[in-house]
């Protein structure tokens, strides 16, 4: 390679570096993690918009609410039953505001980071108001009260739990993870996934949703933090260099 040529080549470590977001230094994977977030995020939408669409016209997917409703009815054990209702308060606003108030304080205290602070808790809020807003143009019942063995009440569609779960657990894995190796990171990941998984399903054993609420709370949930997740990577590309 000639004297010329080698100055002229970009240096390869400006194209690989990871570089942290406290150093207000514009992240060289930011534009692909926007594009991935917006993409995700698009997708969430366009399911929540299908599902939408089947509950109002009581079709598609709709249609397989009473006999999965069953199904969860005619399988319940005593232990199951026990189990359900202590882990669908991981979905809750009770469990899940105390544990945003740890996280915040952990953030402020050992990293210093109050746009991550901040990002838990939109997270949290926005999807209480999207659902909120939803369910009452929605305004669908829930399943018979007869099959209710927990406390639930108001409009069924979207679920709640299943909104603020993904909402919540997903920002946090990702907010608190940032700065983990790819295992740790990709472990957390895994382990929110299955918190959430766990907290729909006991939404429809215990007799408080359909199955439709459910997938639109995860879809609207999910949509929801993607959408944060690209304000955030937007403003990161951005940023001009120090």
């Amino acid at each position: 390679m000639t004297e010329r040529h080698r100055w002229t080549q970009p240096p390869r470590r400006h194209l690989t570096a990871q570089v942290d977001l406290r150093t207000g230094r514009p992240d060289p994977h930011a534009s692909s993690g926007f594009s991935a977030a917006v993409l995700l995020g698009g997708t969430g939408a366009w399911l929540l918009a299908g599902l939408t669409d089947d509950v109002v016209e009581r079709a598609g997917t709709a249609r397989l609410d009473p006999v999965v409703e069953g199904f969860a009815v005619a399988h319940r054990t005593y232990w199951l039953s026990a189990g359900m209702q202590v882990v669908t308060w991981l979905g809750s606003g009770v469990v899940l505001v105390p544990i945003l108030l740890v996280a915040t304080a952990f953030l402020l205290a050992t990293r210093g980071a109050v746009r991550a602070a901040v990002e838990i808790w939109a997270a949290y809020l926005g999807g209480v108001a999207l659902y909120t807003t939803i369910k009452a143009v929605i305004d669908r019942p829930r399943p018979p009260v007869a099959e209710l063995i927990t406390q639930a009440g108001g409009a069924a569609y979207p679920s709640g739990h299943a909104t603020q779960a993904i909402a919540t657990w997903g920002m946090l894995a990702l907010v608190l993870t940032r700065t983990y190796p790819p295992r740790a990171r990709a472990a957390t990941l895994v382990a929110a996934s299955l918190i959430v998984l766990v907290v729909g399903v006991s939404r429809i054993y215990l007799g408080a949703h359909w199955l439709t609420d459910v997938l639109a709370g995860y879809a609207l949930g999910g949509a929801w933090i993607a959408f944060l997740l690209a304000i955030r990577l937007a403003a990161q590309r951005s940023r001009p260099a120090k």
